[in-house]
């Protein structure tokens, strides 16, 4: 028997050490000190059986005899485990919540999740084992699907009670090309150079360009433009470390630019922040970390210490707060002191699993008065929250689904409605409007709101009373508002480890500039405008409650509705946007602006725009699906996780270190490169470079030399624990899904692919087990012809479109023939189309995208007419997701121009229908029409001194040509309303209503077909 020593040393200093004795198979975790942090106990087996936490309650497991978790408890948090004949987890019994049930269908995936409130999610798959519809209770369902296409993967999200999908194309490398969000096609490009970096994110409003360091790879330079923002931003580095940012905008824009300079010191941690913004320099925040746990040590002004070991406080000489955990590491207390007299006091009582069951809010005014406010919280056995017992009580109702359906405050009850798609359609009386992505256009208090074509929201008005402009970075986060009384307000962020964290708001027009201070967890309790110095008593979520002056005078307390809908101001003249969860408020909307570019309506509790990213993340916890509500119905403990921690790493965590500061070199952003567009999508391609949906650990390919690295550097904490976990052997313990999305054939069918050579020309390989039919045929006629380097996306983003050319039309009778040998298994349709009539006829389904007109007749157009009378032939074949467009006798660079024009009318057709339903519903259009204009885009759809053109360049984003968001409204010339542009105008609106007529007819012939 012998003892096991590993230590990590940095810059010859020791910073954690593991000590695991074979005699009595336990494992110890130290700190610089050599004093214990976690002590973990194994069984014979080496299965962890205890963990014991310095000053935190033991967590005990057992297993059964086939070493499977047969329950755990921790302090007076306990759940048990029951498994099938199979050894798959069936059951988790809690004493407070009940049981949750899983079944498994005949290949061991779970197909059944039922909640303890006898809720049922039903999970259906593919005969791959390919994930493709959830069902819900009321028998909708989220539905997925992959595909390997022509040159990418396509993936879609099917929401509940919609056909409209989220379709998103990546790469076979992993790299997202573009998305497409449901509704009217809008659509985001993604470019990246040949390193596979990013290099471009354009949409129908805006741009964004990347540019990186050749020698270090490091980003260099970010350009940004959209509507009425532009900007540069320039980062240097030093020795790989962000040492200097700058933003510079446009002068037209009107707003300030800021720099900002970072130090580091010997362990790669930021220890100086300074900068400036407009022409204010901002005092230097200085930074230092605690060398036995990582914590920070001190922060601006303000700095740390332990009184306790379950107890930490800050400190600047006039104010402390105080912090004190449970012994499973909740917060229990927190507390503000001013002038050493206690002026705000929080404590918390956890239920079973470690929701908030109670809180006691103690406030003092200079001892002039003093009250307590107690509330008792009520949950049902899935977690929701149905009850606040306070002074002013509150009552919730759900269905199945997860809507809410009534809200009861001070005993009146305010009901709901709901549509088949979960979209709130009625608050009380007022009713909720939503364009046609889903996203909310109008809301119960008939305020409208417009977005741009990544789902942001730009604007918030109501005729009379307000409107507001916002402006969003390439992050996504909130850079700047406006309103129509020339307010304008900057927000900027420089935490690296928290990006989404507002740091410095300032007003361009007086100057006036507001600097906050956040503690070690991410609340907010410091901010400062010129002299005047403020501090902020915050809740468990980070929403502040009360703000003090430093004289401990109480000058601002806030009382919200448990989703945070602010109820009660004593001072909302005294600015400080940070609100709910820390969050950006909006005090003329009430809305929230959240990380992510996501606002949030505290009133109903639900967000704005709904989260078609993250659903494959959410779904073995279905209270969590839905795609509006917020944090599973439960807004008083967000972040909350009633498991134990289950490795080291989530112990240090747990425990208070940081394990960043602490040994820098596993922190994975020094070993890539900062994120350039916002968080990484739950789709776990781009993180992980492997199939979309997939999570499936994949063997990757990689040179030697970074083999060799990887080997000699240690990843992640796990190493250091001595019994290593097999990485062979399933997790019973996780029932989620491995493959999200069933598998659907691929446009040739399975087995065959088509590749482009550098000059256009279509390869079509097979392999042996593809069909022999489709392999002889479809290698006869695709291969060697020519095929287009651009995709349209048609029906509602349910096929992709491609387009393949032959210039010999002599060719189709043969091919004809050849293509005949698929009738019965495949929906194949031939066209003749006369040359005289191809500036009218459009691609098949021009409006769609498709090539060549769409008639179904197959008998009087063969190869031989169109070679004697020179004639088109259209050959389209209409598989489940895609439309294999061939047409003959004209080349590449004609079909092409073709399409193009097509595509324009298309898109502008679009835009001109999304602005006569806007007009129609009574919503925010894209321009500013007078009553005339109006009454033409409602009468005849269009307005006639107005055309449309691209605002991106198709020739370099052809994804974008049938996009309405890229198509902008503009004046025609001549089109002044006097008698000389008449003329003009009726001859430009006549062969404008031609051509939308004709574009109807062919989206007719197209439909019949």
């Amino acid at each position: 028997q012998q003892t096991l020593n590993r230590e990590i040393w940095v810059n010859q200093s020791r910073v954690i050490g593991v000590e695991f004795d074979q005699f009595t198979n336990r494992e110890t975790f130290y700190d610089a000190r050599r004093t214990p942090i976690l002590i973990v106990a194994y069984d014979q087996s080496g299965l962890p059986k205890s963990y014991y936490p310095t000053n935190g309650y033991p967590v005990n497991i057992t297993y059964d005899r086939f070493n499977r978790v047969e329950g755990w408890a921790w302090g007076p948090a306990e759940l048990k485990y029951s498994y099938d004949r199979h050894g798959l987890l069936s059951e988790i019994t809690s004493q407070q919540d009940g049981i949750v049930s899983f079944v498994y269908n005949d290949w061991n995936l779970v197909s059944e999740i039922g909640l303890a409130s006898q809720r049922k999610f039903v999970l259906q798959y593919d005969d791959a084992g390919g994930l493709r519809h959830v069902v819900l209770p009321s028998g909708t369902r989220h539905s997925f699907s992959m595909q390997t296409s022509i040159g990418f993967i396509r993936c879609t999200y099917t929401p509940p009670g919609s056909t409209r999908a989220y379709l998103q194309h990546y790469s076979h490398a992993g790299a997202l090309l573009q998305t497409i969000l449901p509704g009217d096609g809008a659509r985001i490009v993604y470019r990246y150079n040949a390193a596979g970096q990013l290099t471009e994110v354009v949409h129908g409003d805006g741009r964004s360009e990347f540019q990186y360091n050749e020698a270090t790879g490091m980003p260099s330079t970010v350009s940004h433009t959209e509507r009425e923002l532009e900007y540069r931003w320039d980062f240097e580095y030093a020795a790989g470390l962000l040492a200097e940012e700058r933003i510079d905008y446009v002068a037209k824009t009107g707003l300030s630019n800021a720099k900002f300079s970072y130090e580091y010191d010997s362990q790669l941690r930021v220890v100086a922040l300074q900068g400036r913004i407009g022409g204010q320099s901002l005092p230097t925040q200085a930074f230092a970390y605690d060398p036995r746990t990582g914590r920070p040590s001190l922060i601006g002004q303000f700095r740390f210490s332990q009184p306790a070991q379950n107890q930490t406080q800050l400190h600047d000489g006039t104010a402390s707060f105080t912090r004190t955990v449970d012994g499973r590491f909740q917060t229990q207390r927190m507390a503000l002191a001013i002038h050493r007299l206690e002026v705000f006091r929080m404590e918390f009582s956890y239920g079973v699993h470690g929701r908030i069951s109670q809180t006691r809010t103690y406030t003092r005014n200079m001892a002039v008065n003093s009250y307590t406010n107690v509330k008792n919280y009520t949950w049902d056995c899935d977690g929701q929250l149905v009850g606040v017992e306070a002074q002013e009580p509150w009552g919730f109702r759900y269905d199945d689904n997860g809507n809410l359906l009534s809200l009861t405050y001070r005993g009146n009850t305010i009901p709901m409605e709901y549509n088949a798609q979960d979209r709130i359609v009625k608050f009380g009386e007022g009713q909720y409007k939503y364009d046609a992505r889903g996203l909310v256009a109008q809301n119960a208090r008939e305020e409208r709101f417009h977005y741009n074509t990544q789902g942001l929201l730009v604007r918030a008005s109501k005729r009379g009373r307000f409107d507001v402009r916002y402006y969003y970075d390439h992050l996504k986060r909130l850079t700047t508002r406006k309103d129509n009384f020339g307010n304008v307000t900057q927000f900027f962020y420089t935490n690296q480890q928290r990006p989404y964290e507002v740091s410095q708001i300032y007003s361009p027009r007086d100057g006036k500039l507001m600097s906050l201070t956040y503690d070690d967890v991410g609340h907010l309790i410091y901010a400062q405008v010129y002299r005047h110095k403020y501090y902020v008593a915050t809740d468990q979520s980070g929403t502040p409650l009360m703000l003090f002056n430093q004289y401990g005078e109480g000058i601002r307390e806030i009382m919200r509705s448990p989703f945070g809908h602010i109820v009660y101001d004593s001072n909302p003249y005294l600015y400080l946007p940070i609100d709910f969860c820390g969050g950006i408020l909006d005090q003329v909307t009430t809305l929230v602006h959240m990380g992510d570019g996501r606002v949030y309506d505290p009133l109903i509790g639900q967000w704005m725009s709904p989260d078609w990213q993250r659903v494959a993340e959410r779904i073995i916890t279905p209270t969590r699906l839905h795609l509006y509500r917020f944090n599973g119905n439960d807004p008083i403990n967000v972040g909350h996780e009633r498991h134990y921690p289950e490795d080291f790493a989530a112990w240090m965590r747990t425990l208070g270190y940081n394990v960043g500061n602490l040994v820098p070199q596993l922190a994975r952003d020094l070993w890539q490169p900062p994120a350039l567009w916002g968080r990484p999508p739950a789709n776990p391609v781009a993180l992980n470079l492997r199939r979309p949906f997939d999570n499936i650990p994949t063997m990757a390919v990689e040179s030697g030399f970074l083999a060799h690295l990887n080997v000699r550097r240690m990843s992640d904490f796990e190493q250091l624990s001595a019994p290593p976990r097999s990485a062979l052997k399933c997790d019973v313990m996780d029932p989620s899904p491995k493959t999200i999305g069933s598998d659907t054939e691929p446009p040739f069918g399975k087995g065959i692919v088509v590749s482009r050579t550098a000059d256009g020309q279509a390869i079509v390989s097979s392999v042996p087990a593809a069909n022999a039919i489709y392999r002889d045929v479809y290698t006869s006629v695709f291969n060697r012809s020519k095929l287009l380097p651009f995709t349209f996306v048609v029906h509602n983003a349910q096929q992709d479109s491609f387009f393949f050319v032959k210039e010999d039309a002599w060719r189709a009778t043969e091919d004809r023939q050849q293509l005949k040998r698929l009738q019965g298994q495949v929906n194949t349709t031939f066209h003749e189309i006369t040359r005289e009539a191809t500036v009218g006829s459009g691609p098949a389904g021009a409006a769609n995208g498709g090539a060549g007109s769409s008639s179904s007749s197959s008998s009087s157009s063969g190869g031989g007419s169109s070679s004697n009378t020179g004639n088109y032939l259209d050959v389209k074949i209409h598989g489940a997701h895609a439309i294999i467009n061939l047409r003959y006798g004209t080349t590449v660079a004609k079909e092409q121009q073709r399409l193009m024009h097509h595509a324009k009318l298309t898109a502008v057709r679009k835009a001109w229908h999304r602005e006569k339903e806007a007009l129609r519903s009574g919503l925010t259009t894209a321009l500013e029409w007078s009553q005339q204009e109006t009454d033409e885009i409602l009468k005849q759809s269009y307005a006639n001194n107005y055309e449309g053109e691209y605002i991106h360049d198709v020739n370099l984003y052809p994804e974008l040509a049938e996009d309405p968001y890229n198509i902008k409204f503009v004046k025609k010339k001549g089109a002044t309303g006097g008698a000389a542009g008449v003329p003009n105008s009726r001859r430009r609106r006549r062969r404008s209503t031609d051509l939308i007529q004709e574009e109807e007819e062919e989206l007719h012939r197209e439909a019949d077909c």
